[in-house]
């Protein structure tokens, strides 16, 4: 089962401060989305 990730405005201004502060903008997108896969798959494993 596959739950929707909705992120709060606080969560995305935190990611979109963390992208513009990165070295490398393309990691922090990836590891933004690895994140939400998670949350999506398996939301009790990311207590």
């Amino acid at each position: 089962m596959n739950y929707d990730v909705v992120l709060s405005m606080e969560a995305v201004e935190d990611v979109l401060r963390i992208t513009m502060a990165s070295g490398s903008k393309s990691e922090a997108v990836k590891a933004s989305r690895q994140v939400q896969e998670v949350l999506r798959s398996y939301p009790a494993a990311a207590r």
